[in-house]
């Protein structure tokens, strides 16, 4: 979901096991560094940032990013 000023990054948007979380609440990321991976030996994906931004709240399912 897109909301101004904010992007909603859903964990579990593909086949295999949701994505685990490497960042935190508070943390400045650049657009293409990992928000999340897999778990070892799970099929999965890894998830990019798509912009620059702040990460604003982080779940077991999504990471919320702020411009």
């Amino acid at each position: 979901p897109l909301r101004p000023g904010r992007i909603v990054i859903a964990l579990d948007a593909h086949a295999g096991a949701p994505a685990l979380p490497v960042r935190q609440a508070g943390e400045v990321v650049k657009a293409g560094e990992v928000l999340a991976e897999s778990p070892i030996e799970a099929i999965g994906s890894r998830y990019h940032a798509p912009i620059d931004g702040r990460v604003i709240r982080v779940t077991g399912r999504s990471i919320e990013l702020g411009l």
